[in-house]
This record gives C-alpha cells, structure tokens and sequence, in this order.
C-alpha cells in the first residue's frame, strides 16, 4: 500500500471521528472549527452549571430535612420539612423590595376598635399564665421558625405544633377554650352584651389545619404588606391577633386604622373582608411577636377544606401546607 493511499485513509477515518464527535455534541455540522470550538466549550459550560446546581440543591435540601430532624420528636413531621423547603424555595425567587408600599393611613386617629366587626379583648390569660408563655416562646423560637422574606412579608414563623410546644399547650387550651371563644364572641358582635347568643365561634381544627394558630415574629426590617386572608374552608372565619411583645412604632394596621395591641390583649377582625398590613419596622433593635389564631362561625365537623382554584399557582403553599 503506497504512502499516498496510507494518508487518504487516515484523513478520512479522522474526519469520520471528528463528524462523529460533532454529532454526539450537538454541534451544526455546516460551523467553522472555530464556531465548533465555542459551541462545545458552551455546552461543556451548561452540563457543568447543571450539575453544580443540581449538587447544590441536593445540599440545601438535605440540609433543611437535617434542621428538621434535629428538632424534638415532638415537632417533627413530614409536611413541617415539606413546608419549609417549600418557603425557602419561594424566598429564592420572590424577594423583597427595599421599599415596600402600603395604602394610606385614614384620617382621624380612631383606631381600628370604631370599625365595625373588630373588637378587643383585654387580659387574655392571668398574668402569670401569660409570662409563662411569652417566656417560652421567645426563648427558643429562632431554632424552629421558618422564615419567609418574599416580596409580600419578611418575617419568622412557627406553626400550631412547635408553638404548642414551646407554650406547654398554653396556645392550644387557649384555643379551644369556651369561655375564650365566648368573648371573643362577644367582642365581635356575634354575641351582643345582653348575652343573648346569636351565634357562635368555633376554633379552627389544628389537627387538620398545621396552621390553625401560629406564631408571627417581626424583628428589625419585616413588614407584612396589605392583603386580606385567604380562607382554607367553606365556612365564614374570623381572625384573631394576640399580642406577646411589642417595642416598635409599627403595628397591626387595618383599612388604615391603626390597631395597636399591647402584650396580653387581643384584636379579633374580619381578616377576610378586611384589608390590613404591618409597616416595616425601623427601629433598630424592634421585636413584635404576636399570635395568629383563626375561628370559624360552624362548628369543626361542618368544616370541609375549601379553596378557590383560580388562586392555586400563587398560594401552593397556602393551599397544601396550611
């Protein structure tokens, strides 16, 4: 075989390999070696940054399931490490503004009491009852909080479970107590002042809703923008804020009233019908913790899980995890 022959045949096995390797990359065939040069070096590029961040999300999954599992046994479920890989995914891709607006503030300076369907309850646990529990929730709550900081609100939060645990149950006999659910009956309207009961108020089901009642807690920078609550169920609910500390200027506002709450009082509102918001918190070393609790005018055996569908892709987490 003469040398001629040798190197034809070479040349035509290496641009069989080398149509080969364009083939297997993706590549046009109808490039300059140098165009080939770059789409291989980008598509090697994306396979690299895909991997990475397949890795890195392996890692932050594994490390909020180990956050979870490390909680007590009494705290610990399957939809609390759900819920919170679900908020931290949201936190990734809605952030929030440096600015946030809110609505104006009414003129006057009524507050939120002169609204109709809004009411206050003072003294909500006997003092050392409510010490007790404002000790213990605040000792221990940034080890268990999930936080959320979406363009919508940035602030910690504990769910009826770790709440309950950390209050001793406090929260949960609260709860469902009569003689609470009387007055804030009463407070509402839905019970008038002659005691003559024209309706009741009945606890949302914790077991059923992980979200029944909840621990918010604001510290320096968090804010809750307007909105009105999402309702999980068929049944006309209520919203009931209690107040456990409070050394900032900005607090609960609703349809631009101000509605101060101090430690130990209680605002019971319309959260559904309602507009209202928390203003950002300024003050440097500002800390709010209050108690979210939701009721319900039929009673839990009545109550069916409900939602509007429409709402689904902006409230996933509302609508499975709460």
């Amino acid at each position: 075989m003469s040398a001629a022959s040798v190197s034809r045949r070479y040349t035509a096995t290496a641009d069989a390999e080398t149509s080969s390797s364009e083939k297997h990359s993706g590549a046009p065939t109808n490039l300059s070696r140098k165009q080939r040069i770059l789409f291989q070096t980008v598509a090697g590029l994306r396979r690299k940054v895909s991997v990475a961040a397949c890795v890195a999300t392996f890692l932050w999954i594994s490390i909020v399931t180990l956050k979870m599992m490390m909680m007590p046994m009494g705290v610990r479920s399957a939809l609390g490490i759900v819920h919170s890989i679900v908020v931290q995914a949201t936190n990734a891709v809605s952030r929030p503004p440096k600015n946030p607006e809110f609505p104006a503030m009414s003129e006057g300076e009524e507050s939120c009491a002169t609204l109709p369907g809004v009411g206050l309850v003072d003294q909500v646990l006997p003092a050392s009852s409510f010490d007790r529990l404002h000790n213990g929730l605040l000792e221990h709550w940034g080890s268990f909080a999930v936080q959320y900081r979406t363009k919508g609100r940035v602030s910690s939060v504990l769910s009826a479970l770790v709440t309950d645990y950390l209050s001793d149950g406090a929260v949960s006999r609260l709860h469902h107590s009569s003689e609470w659910r009387t007055k804030l009956a009463r407070a509402a309207g839905i019970i008038n002042t002659s005691g003559k009961k024209n309706g009741e108020l009945f606890p949302l089901d914790d077991k059923r809703f992980r979200m029944a009642f909840t621990t918010h807690v604001y510290e320096h920078g968090s804010f809750n923008g307007a909105h009105r609550d999402s309702s999980r169920t068929q049944s006309k609910t209520w919203t009931v804020i209690l107040g456990v500390e409070s050394d900032s200027a900005s607090g609960l506002v609703i349809e631009g009233k101000q509605c101060p709450i101090q430690p130990n009082q209680a605002v019971i509102f319309e959260g559904w019908r309602q507009l209202h918001w928390v203003p950002v918190l300024t003050e440097p070393d500002a800390r709010r913790v209050i108690i979210f609790l939701e009721y319900t005018e039929d009673p839990p055996k009545a109550v069916q899980w409900h939602w509007k569908w429409a709402d689904f892709p902006q409230n996933f987490e509302r609508v499975f995890l709460h």
